[in-house]
């Protein structure tokens, strides 16, 4: 077996697959691609789809000329037709160390999410790429349904390490001048420092911006009493603390408390926020997302 053939076993159950081929991309808000597809933008352009008249003004291109209205109303019009576009869809994967605890099934969920989107992505003509962060920006591009295995196999070389450092991976992954489109970032949010930031970028560039924040059942769970070595796996830092009832309440308040603040600071910034847990399937995830009409239709 090939190596492309495990990424694809390991990552999409082949019975999923098919439930995923019927479903229908919605990227009704993507107004720029590389290539024209199934999807309408609302730039007007040289497409199939007639969108109507307007006057000519000098300059025009002379080949949308409709004389069939000249000849009955002596005036010259343009034709326009609605463009025909390939959306684009770009993951951005947390791969940074916290992404790794509790056995690495966080790491592995964020994965598998990326290829089941990416897949109906694919299928529906979308160019995908995806990038982890932290990483040196480098983001390559699958296109068609051919490209699944190699899409797979470059998910399954992304591994969790070192700290997040998401906005300097963003900006080298999405430099001035390259078309944009829909940008889904999944990640643990563990780290909040630079999201703000990150996410003010995405949109200012044109994205739409999803926010897929995977949730682990041990992240609700109050911590047993006792004395306990804490270690921040991406920073190093270390600290003994005694877990007492009222620190174990004070944790669950404080995990409320961040929760509500990636809420209002993605509302704020336009940005479609979905807290995702672990412990439901992926299927059940992905058919969640799109009843409440994230990403797909």
């Amino acid at each position: 077996m090939t190596a492309e053939e495990r990424a694809s076993r390991d990552l999409l159950d082949p019975r999923f697959l098919a439930r995923l081929e019927r479903l229908e991309l919605n990227a009704r808000r993507v107004l720029s691609g590389e290539l024209r597809g199934d999807t309408p933008s609302a730039r007007k352009g040289a497409g199939t789809v007639f969108r109507g008249h307007r006057a000519y003004v000098p300059g025009d291109d002379p080949r949308f000329l409709d004389w069939n209205a000249y000849l009955r109303l002596g005036d010259l019009v343009i034709k326009e037709f609605q463009a025909e576009e390939t959306p684009r869809i770009v993951f951005f994967l947390d791969r940074s160390a916290s992404m790794g605890l509790g056995g690495g099934e966080r790491f592995r969920r964020a994965l598998r999410l990326a290829a089941a989107l990416g897949y109906v992505g694919l299928c529906r003509h979308a160019t995908v790429g995806c990038v982890g962060f932290p990483g040196d920006g480098r983001l390559p591009l699958f296109q068609g349904r051919s490209a699944l295995a190699r899409f797979l196999e470059h998910l399954s070389r992304l591994e969790p390490q070192g700290e997040t450092r998401m906005l300097r991976t963003l900006k080298e992954a999405c430099p001035p001048g390259r078309p944009t489109g829909l940008a889904v970032v999944i990640s643990d949010f563990f780290e909040t420092r630079e999201l703000g930031p990150a996410f003010r970028f995405l949109v200012r560039r044109g994205f739409v911006t999803h926010a897929l924040h995977l949730v682990s059942p041990e992240d609700l769970e109050p911590v047993e009493d006792g004395l306990l070595e804490l270690e921040d796996v991406e920073s190093g830092r270390s600290l003994r603390q005694r877990i007492t009832p009222g620190l174990a309440r004070a944790y669950l308040e404080a995990v409320q408390r961040h929760f509500h603040s990636l809420e209002q600071t993605c509302r704020e910034l336009r940005v479609s926020y979905h807290r995702l847990q672990t412990s439901i399937t992926l299927e059940e995830t992905v058919i969640e997302l799109l009843r409440k009409g994230a990403l797909l239709r």
